[in-house]
């Protein structure tokens, strides 16, 4: 690490001259420095290739995604232990091994089974729902009076305390060689809520049908959204999977910009251009800074309301740490009225920057994949789902396919189309999940700490040598990795 030094000086002293020059600490000369890394997204204009001199006093990201980060940083990330205590009295039963468990299908729920076999790669969810406290609001509530076949629930199932009970189920102590049962418990009460379209505020129109082939990225959503419902960690929640979103419309005209109503979502979806986007990262860059948006007024002086054009771009304000990615490849031909199905081979990458979008970009947002939920057939609510997964262990890479688990390498996981082990047939990639590297953050919160220790050493003998208005001399700044 490369340090500047600075000092109060005599004039006489070379080396203080020299410090003098390298690095002036006034209280105006600090301020401004600030001012300038915040305008230029929370980073000195100085670059040295890969090192960027921060400003100590800030963050390097928005308020938001700060709090953000530091709720997650307190939140427990490893793999949940091999040897969970769920045994008979309590005892530890490790698990063979720690790979993933398939899940049976009873009747065209592969689009349940491949959503809920990304929940169970994230080692964050999986300690946060296993830290889910029961309430009164979890005991279900049948309707009264009705007949047995007839019997609906007007309050629950709890989804949070059944997703609770199918993470420790998956990942307990039985051969993770036999597949989870579609008989489980759990699991079955996971769909009964779907199946009713159960909330908090009691039933509604079902939205999802028993026998009948879903569009998993609903089920994705309608999961998430009674997840956050049932459990009052909403602070967490928002850590995990909210992504926080707003747009600038900027005058072409007269080159004012607005901020614009925000839009904040568990997810993104993009739309695809077959022809002009060769990777995931180029539909997402459409996303961000091609999408036209709503109509949007001028009411500066320069156009008083006479020009409604614009230039649209989103910026991220808060990211999460887990991040779901649905590729809109469903649509709908109005002169024919039939579904469609855009075919891509969008390239997929392991590796997801999203720096760029940052409203501050003061520390790198990068992601890495965690899962690919993939679709063969014509529509979302018709042929089949599976799931790439990356679990746990020294090979983690697997295709699951209901009941069946099967080993893959790093071409298979992000290929696109997938291409499932011992089948001919081709998925198209639908859902992408990724979860935060949290590698930069720390780096950057590390090399922070160590400016401002260096600041303490350095600055700590000169406190007593400052003029009669306190003003003093020292480091500004320190070069960080």
């Amino acid at each position: 690490m490369a340090r500047y030094r600075g000092g109060k000086s005599n004039g006489t002293s070379r080396n203080g001259a020299r410090r003098r020059r390298v690095a002036d600490t006034s209280t105006s000369t600090i301020q401004s420095r600030v001012d300038r890394a915040t305008r230029t997204g929370g980073r000195s204009t100085r670059s040295t290739g890969n090192r960027f001199l921060f400003p100590i006093d800030g963050t390097g990201r928005s308020a938001m995604q700060t709090e953000r980060d530091d709720i997650s940083r307190d939140m427990r990330k490893d793999w949940l232990p091999a040897d969970l205590n769920l045994g008979a009295n309590n005892q530890p039963a490790p698990r063979p091994n720690l790979r993933p468990r398939g899940i049976e299908n009873p009747d065209n729920h592969c689009y349940w089974n491949s959503i809920l076999q990304t929940f169970m790669q994230m080692p964050q969810f999986l300690h946060w729902i296993r830290g889910h406290v029961p309430t009164i609001s979890c005991a279900p509530i049948w309707n009264p009076g009705a007949k047995d076949h007839d019997r609906r629930y007007l309050q629950g199932p709890c989804v949070c305390c059944n997703m609770k009970a199918f993470a420790e189920e998956y990942w307990g102590p039985i051969n993770p060689q036999i597949p989870i049962p579609h008989t489980s418990p759990s699991l079955e009460d996971i769909k009964t809520a779907s199946f009713q379209n159960i909330t908090m505020t009691g039933g509604g129109v079902p939205k999802f049908h028993r026998s009948r082939q879903e569009d998993a990225q609903e089920a994705l959503v309608f999961l998430l959204n009674v997840l956050n419902d049932y459990d009052l960690r909403t602070e967490q929640f928002d850590a995990m999977f909210r992504l926080f979103l707003v747009p600038f419309h900027t005058c072409p005209v007269c080159g004012e910009e607005k901020e614009k109503e925000p839009n904040t979502d568990t997810g993104l979806i993009v739309t695809i251009d077959a022809v002009n986007n060769i990777t995931v990262e180029d539909a997402i860059h459409d996303k961000f800074e091609k999408d036209p948006g709503p109509p949007s007024q001028c009411n500066s002086e320069t156009c008083n309301g006479a020009n409604t054009d614009k230039i649209q771009v989103w910026v991220i304000r808060a990211a999460p740490r887990i991040l779901s990615i649905t590729l809109n490849v469903f649509g709908w031909d109005p002169a024919t009225g039939h579904a469609t199905k855009t075919v891509h081979p969008l390239r997929i990458g392991e590796e997801l920057d999203l720096t760029r979008y940052q409203e501050v970009k003061g520390v790198p947002l990068t992601y890495r994949l965690s899962a690919v939920v993939s679709h063969r057939g014509r529509t979302a609510n018709s042929g089949h789902y599976v799931a790439s997964v990356r679990s746990q262990g020294v090979n983690p890479l697997y295709n699951i396919n209901d009941s069946s688990v099967r080993r893959i390498n790093r071409a298979r996981f992000s290929a696109n189309p997938q291409a499932p082990p011992n089948t001919k047939s081709r998925f198209q990639a639908y859902i992408l999940t990724y979860i935060r590297d949290e590698g930069p953050l720390e780096r950057f919160l590390e090399s922070k700490k160590r400016a401002v220790d260096i600041l303490k050493i350095d600055r700590g003998p000169l406190l007593e040598q400052g003029d009669e208005d306190g003003n003093q001399e020292g480091n500004v700044g320190v070069h960080v990795a």
